[in-house]
């Protein structure tokens, strides 16, 4: 992600954002378009195990993974106010000690962070342009789970993500997202080793789940 991406990205996942989606979380839990992740989430004996949350956000999926057992997490995200607004809540809920939250953008980062039993990226596929990239490193870190979520390919999510774009270009916004090709995704991860073992969709988006079934090698 280039330093125009990163700027775009704090713009638009601002430290007024962050506050609101705890504000929202705390209420209610996890959002509505999010909950098909945790679903998936839920099916997987996670107790004692660790979790890598890559564009993290507010850090809900890592909360909600130690509300059933989940040992250590590593936080990634590229936004400061929204690190900052999940270490406040780790810290209300006497966690820190077993958090790692690292600031900055994954696929530059990723020598610096350690393998997981599971690694998650809610809505964060689309966020790259470089979606082999982060695929790839994200991969490398995944011991035995890899969960991912991404819009799905169908004609009115294309459209309205054509719309969606014109009207952020409109307004000036730098921001971007893509609509990336979900069957050479799962090829990447069932290259690495990986087979699917769970799927949900609501709306605009799809989950999948995988297991590590083989050792391969990654490409770093």
């Amino acid at each position: 992600m280039d330093s125009c991406c990163n700027q775009a990205y704090q713009q638009t996942f601002d430290d007024a954002s962050a506050a609101k989606e705890m504000k929202d979380y705390l209420a209610g839990g996890v959002k509505k378009s999010s909950r098909p992740f945790l679903a998936v989430l839920q099916q997987l004996p996670l107790r004692g195990r660790t979790q890598l949350d890559i564009g993290a956000g507010i850090g809900a999926m890592i909360l909600e993974s130690f509300n059933r057992g989940l040992a250590t997490a590593t936080y990634v995200d590229i936004a400061a106010g929204y690190r900052q607004t999940f270490l406040q809540e780790a810290t209300n809920r006497e966690l820190t000690g077993q958090i790692d939250a690292k600031l900055g953008d994954f696929t530059e980062l990723h020598a610096t962070v350690d393998p997981a039993d599971l690694v998650t990226l809610d809505k964060v596929i689309c966020c790259y342009e470089d979606y082999e990239g982060l695929v790839r490193h994200s991969l490398s870190k995944a011991r035995r789970w890899y969960v991912y979520s991404i819009p799905r390919e169908v004609w009115w999510v294309r459209l309205v993500h054509v719309v969606v774009e014109k009207i952020r270009k409109i307004r000036g916004g730098q921001f971007r997202s893509f609509i990336h090709p979900a069957g050479k995704i799962e090829a990447m991860v069932e290259a690495a080793g990986f087979k699917m073992i769970a799927m949900q969709r609501r709306r605009e988006w799809e989950v999948k789940a995988f297991e590590r079934v083989s050792e391969v090698e990654v490409l770093r």
